[in-house]
């Protein structure tokens, strides 16, 4: 219910649906839906704005895609917390995330998420005004 809230740019009945999530899945043991939560809780702060929230979010999300030894999600973790960096201006930080999203993505040959790594990493080392590197990235 808490995409369909995000969906429809409901952004705080998203935020209860998710926060609501997350408190289920940690009453219930249910250490992956505690991931989901946190991942989608991090979306949302993304887009409020709340850039620090989002990042604890997606660290926790993160910390807990690493404990399953899920390499896919990971990546998809070091993505969003690459977008948030780079919302919060810190363009070495977004880089170093999205290599490692590159990296989690080829170890699990998403070939989709690949692709997202390289076009974030393209915009970052334009951001970083490396042309040539953000060219290599794009192509």
């Amino acid at each position: 219910l808490g995409n369909v809230y995000y969906a429809l740019q409901d952004l705080e009945q998203a935020e209860q649906m998710h926060s609501k999530h997350l408190e289920m899945s940690r009453e219930a043991g249910d250490v992956a839906g505690e991931g989901r939560a946190n991942g989608n809780l991090g979306l949302i702060y993304l887009a409020k704005s709340e850039f620090e929230k989002a990042k604890e979010n997606f660290e926790a999300d993160l910390k807990i895609k690493e404990q399953l030894a899920d390499e896919a999600g990971a990546g998809k973790a070091y993505g969003n917390l690459g977008v948030c960096y780079a919302s919060m201006g810190e363009m070495e930080q977004s880089k170093a995330m999205h290599e490692k999203q590159l990296a989690a993505a080829q170890a699990s040959a998403d070939k989709a998420e690949q692709g997202m790594a390289y076009s974030s990493l393209g915009n970052c080392y334009v951001a970083l005004g490396d042309v040539e590197k953000a060219k290599e990235m794009h192509e």
